[in-house]
């Protein structure tokens, strides 16, 4: 999976649009340059663990919403 992701993000950073949103992003509070610029780094750094437990956050249904959109009755 991780050389999935490296391989991707050499065949995105040949685009602009990367780059265009990168470079807006850093104007974000908290945002790091480093994260994109060593990308590689930061993957191969990963363990099955880190990834394991990404997975169990973002899949998780402790705080899932489901919303059901009604039509409005129309009056005769």
């Amino acid at each position: 999976m991780q050389q999935q992701w490296i391989e991707q993000y050499k065949v995105n950073i040949k685009e602009n649009g990367t780059w265009l949103n990168e470079l807006q992003s850093f104007y974000f509070p908290g945002n790091n340059p480093d994260y994109f610029i060593n990308y590689e780094k930061y993957v191969k750094a990963l363990t099955q663990k880190d990834i394991q437990d990404a997975a169990k956050l973002l899949l998780s249904t402790n705080n899932v919403v489901t919303g059901i959109l009604m039509p409005e009755k129309k009056s005769p």
